[in-house]
C-alpha cells in the first residue's frame, strides 16, 4: 500500500516511516519544505519520496498524521481537500503539555484525533493509533501492541494493518472517543521512561485470543 506520512522526520514518524519501508510498503513523506526534509532524511537505510504535503496525500489512501498537535490546524488546512475520499487518516497525535511531556491537554472535542476528525468533517474516515510506541525502539516485532480505535470499521482495519505491516499487534479499543484514553498513556509512559531511567517502554494486553 502506498503510504504518506505527514511529520515523518520526527522521531515517532521516522520509525513508523522506516518500518513500513522496511515492510515493502511505498513511504512518501509530506512536507511544508521538501527541499529541507530530503536533508533531513539523507541517512536513512531506504530512500523515501518527498512531496509537499498536498501532493503526498493525493495518491495515497492511506495517511499517517504525526505532527505536534500545534501543527495540526494548519497540516490538516493543507491536505483536508486533496484527501482520497476512500481513504483513511490515521492520527498519532498527542496534545501533550507545553513544557511538560508528562501532561496532556486535551482539545475542547476530547482528543486530537476528535479534533482532526472534526477538521476533516467526514471527508475521510479517522482512526488513532501508535500512541504508545517508543521512538527509541530500534526493532519491530516485539511483544508490543498497538492499541487503536476509528470512526468507522474501514478505519480500525486499515490501523490493524499498519499495526501488522511492523510486526506487531494490533488491539480494536473501539469507537473514536476511546482516543482520549490512548492519548493519555503517551505522558505515562514518558513518566515511566523518566522514572526507571530507560527510553522504551510500551504496552502489551494480555488475555487477549490470539
Amino acid at each position: 500500500m502506498q503510504i504518506a506520512i505527514l511529520g515523518g522526520t520526527g522521531h515517532l514518524g521516522r520509525r513508523l516511516a522506516e518500518g513500513f519501508l522496511r515492510a515493502g510498503h511505498d513511504v512518501v513523506l509530506g512536507s511544508r519544505d521538501p527541499a529541507a526534509t530530503r536533508q533531513k532524511i539523507a541517512d536513512w537505510a531506504q530512500p523515501c519520496e518527498v512531496r509537499h504535503h498536498a501532493q503526498a496525500v493525493a495518491e495515497a489512501r492511506t495517511v499517517v498524521v504525526a505532527v505536534p498537535f500545534e501543527g495540526v490546524d494548519a497540516t490538516i488546512a493543507a491536505v483536508r481537500e486533496h484527501l482520497h475520499p476512500q481513504g483513511v487518516l490515521v492520527s498519532a497525535v498527542v496534545p501533550l503539555a507545553a513544557g511538560h511531556p508528562t501532561q496532556i491537554a486535551l482539545p475542547s472535542e476530547g482528543s486530537a484525533a476528535e479534533h482532526i476528525a472534526a477538521l476533516v468533517d467526514g471527508k475521510v474516515a479517522v482512526a488513532a493509533a501508535f500512541h504508545t510506541l517508543s521512538a527509541a525502539r530500534e526493532t519491530e516485532g516485539e511483544a508490543e501492541d498497538v492499541l487503536y480505535c476509528g470512526n468507522t470499521s474501514q478505519a480500525r482495519q486499515q490501523a490493524a494493518a499498519l499495526a501488522g505491516a511492523l510486526g506487531l499487534r494490533g488491539v480494536d479499543c473501539g469507537p473514536l472517543r476511546m482516543a482520549r484514553t490512548l492519548e493519555q498513556m503517551t505522558p505515562l509512559l514518558i513518566g515511566l521512561n523518566q522514572r526507571y531511567h530507560v527510553r522504551a517502554t510500551g504496552i502489551r494486553i494480555t488475555g487477549l485470543p490470539r
